[in-house]
């Protein structure tokens, strides 16, 4: 006979940790302990296998450094004192002062109460504090058809831009298995980085850092008719790439039908997200046949009433006082802002673990959406998730949150209007795109610097697996700027200065260096800028300079 605390409870869901939507179970025990991830053989999307992130589920539910707590000012307080703050707080300031904001891994259901409580006090400052490149994904090209996985597994041709595989592990099966279904099937890869999604192009178009973008409309404009101020002699020049094979890869994107074209991108990496997001779908609707574009992303799609480019602005005017964000990454992914921060009155923030740099302000333990029923967006519609585990002692999920807090104002939900970005045209963009060429500024190349870029794999999530500490650089590099592989070496940008080992690589192009930007510390590196057409956020590449002590 199998004792109780023996018994095992199996629950099926969706993994929360990126749009591609695969489907998992956790397994754990009647006492609460979470015994392993179970895979899913049926599961359409992903047939069994998981990434990184998936197969790091138990350890998230599990892990000592969840939060279990309200922490203010770094003092542990109980949640009827945290929500007495929240409460005082919002009352004593005009509504003009307060921002509402919101990031990643909320259900639908959670983001309609926040809505509605937003609806409730007239705040117009509402808006994603999700910060990484990813939302660009969510503005839409006109008439720009979205691949499916049918569409993938039935595609003859793909051109990847970025490090596809790496972020999303799980879509390179039904890719490959596409491309190998028969002998005139090609992979197509842009990049500034040779990485492992290259590694199995047919044909790299190895690029300069940021004119990826460039090269996709090139190709564009060679299969719609020259385009003045894109003509591929200019892209050619200002990317690195050949004509000859821009040309070529282009020639055979039109000719194989169907097609898809998928993006992928990383903070840190492209010097104009917005751009970057659009031309790829342009290129998707012109060529003849059946072509279709893919983003891949960990979230995106909800914009709320306001950019937070508008929201950060106005706190560094003072004209924002308080700000209350719901998810689990803000504003702890984003160390560049703090110092801005902290001059609010209010900060308030629900978290999934400690801190490891305290804030000046109100901490409350969330739940992980693996610890939730609702609905969730996935890059093939929506679908449900189901609560594997009671949330964690002490934390609560969002939509308790504000459930409570709308209790203590007598609100019913009544949702404010969503924000949905108006459809671009292709036009826009190739505005866009000789603003961009015009305005390309060219980096003036000091003593001992490189130009870093951030690199995002799966591997690397939440330092779970891999720390990141280190720096890829040239090994051509290493031996001008005298460093020695697996010593430590400083890292200066105009934004911090860190402490990171050196490890020798060939993918990494000369003149270059790249950091992961799981780790936090590594972020700082990159300064934050305000896109002026979106009022979004961009982290670019920026250069640095290396030196190794002694």
């Amino acid at each position: 006979m199998i004792k109780e605390s023996h018994r095992s409870i199996k629950v099926n869901t969706t993994c929360p940790f990126c749009l591609y939507g695969c489907e998992l179970a956790i397994v754990s025990s009647v006492n609460k302990y979470v015994q392993n991830v179970e895979y899913r053989n049926e599961a359409r999307v992903n047939q069994g296998r998981l990434c990184p992130r998936g197969n790091a589920a138990s350890i998230i539910l599990d892990d000592k450094k969840r939060l279990s707590y309200s922490i203010f000012q770094n003092k542990e307080i109980s949640w009827l004192d945290a929500k007495a703050i929240i409460i005082r707080t919002i009352k004593s300031f005009d509504k003009s002062e307060i921002a509402i904001t919101f990031d990643k891994n909320l259900t639908k259901e959670e983001i309609n109460l926040i809505s509605g409580f937003v609806n409730y006090f007239g705040i117009e400052n509402f808006a994603s504090s999700y910060l990484e490149p990813e939302l660009y994904f969510s503005y839409d090209l006109e008439n720009c058809p979205t691949a499916s996985l049918e569409d993938i597994e039935k595609s003859k041709v793909f051109i990847l831009v970025g490090d596809i595989f790496a972020q999303t592990p799980v879509i390179a099966k039904p890719i490959l298995n596409a491309r190998y279904a028969e002998r005139n099937n090609r992979i197509f890869v842009i990049d500034s980085i040779q990485t492992r999604t290259a590694g199995f192009a047919d044909k790299f178009l190895f690029c300069q850092p940021g004119t990826e973008p460039l090269l996709l409309l090139g190709m564009s404009s060679l299969l719609s008719g020259k385009i003045k101020g894109l003509e591929i002699e200019t892209i050619a020049q200002i990317s690195g790439v050949a004509e000859s094979l821009i040309e070529e890869v282009a020639k055979v994107f039109a000719n194989l039908t169907p097609g898809v074209v998928i993006a992928a991108m990383s903070l840190g990496r492209n010097e104009n997200p917005y751009l970057f997001s659009l031309a790829g779908q342009v290129l998707a609707t012109k060529p003849n046949g059946n072509k279709k574009f893919l983003s891949i992303a960990e979230s995106k799609g909800n914009f709320g009433k306001d950019r937070f480019g508008n929201i950060y602005n106005k706190i560094k005017e003072n004209k924002i006082k308080v700000l209350l964000n719901f998810g689990d990454t803000f504003p702890f992914s984003y160390p560049q802002i703090k110092s801005n921060l902290e001059s609010l009155n209010g900060l308030m923030a629900t978290a999934l673990f400690r801190p490891k740099r305290p804030i000046n302000g109100l901490i409350l333990p969330s739940a992980s959406n693996l610890e939730k029923t609702g609905t969730i967006k996935t890059l093939w519609g929506e679908t449900k998730i189901q609560k594997t585990l009671e949330p964690v002692s002490g934390s609560k999920s969002v939509k308790e949150i504000v459930e409570q807090l709308m209790q203590e104002f007598d609100i019913t939900v009544n949702n404010c209007p969503k924000y949905k970005a108006k459809p671009i045209t292709g036009r826009e963009v190739y505005e866009l795109a000789r603003e961009f060429i015009d305005n390309k500024q060219q980096l003036t190349k000091k003593e001992k610097s490189l130009l870093v870029l951030g690199e995002k794999p799966a591997i690397g999530f939440l330092n779970i697996f891999d720390n990141e500490n280190i720096i890829k650089i040239n090994p051509i590099d290493c031996i001008n700027l005298n460093l020695k592989e697996g010593e430590p070496v400083v890292v200066s940008s105009e934004s911090q200065t860190i402490e990171l080992l050196i490890e020798k690589s060939n993918q990494v192009p000369q003149g270059t260096a790249l950091v992961g930007v799981n780790r936090i510390e590594n972020r700082q590196l990159f300064p934050m800028v305000i896109d002026n057409v979106t009022n979004n956020v961009i982290f670019p590449p920026t250069l640095v300079r290396v030196w190794q002590n002694g």
